[in-house]
This record gives structure tokens, sequence and C-alpha cells, in this order.
């Protein structure tokens, strides 16, 4: 099961209105959480078992200013994960989380978009990576596909880093 939704929440905590608190914590956290619910006992009714990975987020590992609450929720995902595969590891399930950093979406550019100087902000995104650009779907693509293949059969409990060397700072 690949659990990949997510949605932000760009302000500080008393800015952030309660209906906006929650929706984020629906989407981010009790959405992962459901599916998983659900997942595990057809898993387990099932000879080959199978794989759990979640997106959460860079944010999951290292904080960030002006999102306390979509870090929180994704920091959430990261100890889902670690707490899934203790809880599973022994009965043949695996459970790992996917950490993204800043990734060339169209996401990111509405972000963009939005500020006072779009092409500044573009500019800022990936100058703010040690790598010194952006990462790709196709990256963190890349990424998911072996973390649920059998190539990582003895990987379980991780929060993997797919972030140009973001949280190594």
């Amino acid at each position: 099961m690949y659990c990949n939704a997510g949605v932000t929440l760009p302000k500080l905590l008393p800015d952030s209105a309660d209906a906006e608190i929650d929706r984020l914590l629906d989407v981010n956290v009790k959405g992962p959480l459901y599916a998983a619910r659900h997942a595990v006992p057809i898993m387990l009714g099932q000879a080959s078992r199978g794989v759990i990975l979640f997106t959460a987020s860079k944010t999951g590992l290292v904080a960030q200013s002006d999102s306390p609450v979509y870090c929180a929720s994704k920091g959430a995902i990261v100890i889902l994960a670690k707490a899934l595969a203790l809880d599973y590891a022994a009965r043949g399930i695996r459970v790992n989380a996917l950490c993204p950093g800043i990734i060339d979406t169209p996401m990111l550019h509405r972000f963009a978009d939005a500020m006072p100087d779009p092409a500044a902000a573009w500019t800022a995104y990936g100058a703010a990576q040690p790598m010194g650009r952006l990462g790709t779907p196709e990256e963190c693509a890349a990424a998911a596909l072996w973390l649920v293949s059998s190539d990582a059969s003895f990987v379980t409990g991780v929060a993997l880093p797919v972030d140009g060397g973001f949280t190594a700072m």
C-alpha cells in the first residue's frame, strides 16, 4: 500500500484556524492511519504479506519555520511508520516512510507564483538545497519503487530522505 497524500498549512500556529488544523490532520495523519488500519488485516491474510509506504516529508525529520502543524503531521507519519514496522516486521509486513525535500511539482510552482517575486522564490528554492537544485518527482518515484521492491526486503522502519542532502545540514 502506498499512502501518498498531503496538504500544507503555511501559517504560524496562532494564525491557524481550528478548521484548517482539523483538515490538515485529517488528510496528513488520519488518512494514513485509517488506510494502514484497513490494509494490515488484508496483508496478514495473504501468503506474501506486503509493504506499506507512507509519504512523509523532510519536515517530518527536521522542522521548518512557519508551518508547525504541517511539520507535526509529517513527524507523526515518520513515527507511525516506525511503530508499525516494529509491530509487523516479524509477521512479514514492511513499513517505511519516504521523506521528500523540495521537489519540482505543480504545487511548488503555485507557491512560487503566489510570492511577490516568483522568479526569486524559485531560485531560492534550488539554492537552499546542498545539491543546488530541486528534486524531481521521478527521483521520488525511484526511491519509492525501491522501498517497496524485493531489493529492499531487509528494510523496514526507515524514514528515507530524498532531499538533496537537506536533512544532512
